[in-house]
């Protein structure tokens, strides 16, 4: 039982359907002349009897919970019943390239995916027929192998990602699995490369034997318990760091050393430094070369008021304000008379007392 490496179904799944639904059952072995169905409605079972069928086997649910009204006021909207049945098949058509699917719903056209080789290439042909084809664009293929552990498949670029973890898919030995010791090893990887609320486009296979891995703890089959725990961490978190690393910077830090060492300019030569000008000098006479002979005192534009006054003597012992010292300088004739007395106010000015309008 512990050996048991395909993945099976449930035999007291099919009584419970049929007991609460209409479950048909139509199957072809291959090189059979005929095929042959079963209807089960309500838990009542009718014999076989031929069916058009080409190969294969199909089975068909129909009228969910019909005998049970109980149970059937609690089913979600058709949309999101139908949501949950395609994300169903799309995870097992990632875990399973080399099988064609083919899903109809009635709010839908047919998806079909073609079957393709189970190669890198096949694999990542087929995430972007489920993903799209800007999903399968930004991928890269990983592999690595640890402890007895092989893990491949396909991780999304940090530059590409979403904002919830709808579209990261991990399979181990073939089963689609939601377990927190994996979520937790994704999110370690890309802890430098991504903010929390983002999440990263991935496909990820492991590949171990089925002794070191427990499938039955839980009834949907979604979660695991391996044996080495530690070791399927640590294989996860090198393999996508290494596959990232060698593509784009792993940390913010990184990125803005890079920067920096763009930006900065060489350091320069040293040479020796220009001979210095003395300023020490207490007079400076400009070169008239330089100004073409032009003295500004002989224009014809030069104002009158900086014609040069006699050289002022003030005297040391001489009291008050040196009057007559500052007398002698020439600041020239008033350019506007401002003696109130020539101005003779007028008899309607007089009559009205200050402040009246």
């Amino acid at each position: 039982m512990l050996s048991i490496s395909t993945l099976g179904f449930r035999g007291e799944a099919l009584p419970s359907i049929g007991s609460v639904a209409r479950l048909s059952i139509a199957s072809r072995p291959k090189g059979a002349a005929h095929g042959y169905e079963i209807r089960v409605e309500g838990g009542v079972l009718s014999p076989p009897r031929p069916a058009p069928l080409s190969g294969g086997t199909r089975v068909e649910v129909r009228d969910l919970f019909f005998a049970t009204p109980a149970r059937l006021k609690f089913l979600k909207s058709d949309r999101a019943e139908a949501a949950a049945a395609v994300d169903v098949v799309r995870r097992l058509a990632l875990a399973r390239p080399d099988v064609a699917f083919t899903v109809v719903a009635e709010e839908r056209g047919p998806l079909t995916w073609a079957a393709r080789e189970d190669t890198a290439e096949g694999r990542m042909a087929r995430l972007a027929e489920v993903l799209g084809a800007e999903a399968g664009r930004n991928v890269l293929a990983v592999e690595g192998e640890r402890g007895g552990v092989r893990l491949s498949g396909l991780a999304g670029l940090p530059t590409f990602s979403k904002a919830n973890s709808l579209s990261q898919f991990l399979f181990v030995n073939g089963r689609p699995v939601r377990d927190k010791l994996l979520m937790g090893a994704l999110r370690a990887a890309y802890s430098d490369l991504l903010p929390s609320d983002r999440f990263p486009v991935l496909a990820l296979f492991l590949t171990l034997d089925p002794r070191e891995v427990d499938v039955n703890v839980h009834p949907a089959k979604t979660e695991v318990r391996f044996r080495d725990g530690g070791n399927v961490r640590a294989l996860l978190i090198r393999t996508l760091t290494d596959a990232l690393a060698a593509r784009l910077p792993r940390t913010a830090a990184t990125m803005a050393d890079r920067l920096v060492s763009l930006a900065r300019t060489p350091e320069l030569e040293a040479r020796p430094a220009a001979p210095a000008v003395g300023w020490a000098a207490r007079s400076y006479a400009p070169d008239p070369a330089l100004g073409g002979g032009y003295d500004w005192r002989a224009s014809p534009a030069r104002p009158q008021a900086l014609e040069p006054a006699p050289a002022a003597v003030f005297g040391l012992d001489e009291p008050g304000f040196s009057a007559g010292g500052q007398g002698a300088f020439d600041v020239g004739a008033p350019s506007v008379d401002a003696r109130a007395d020539r101005a003779v106010p007028d008899a309607t000015d007089l009559d009205k007392p200050l402040g009246a309008a």
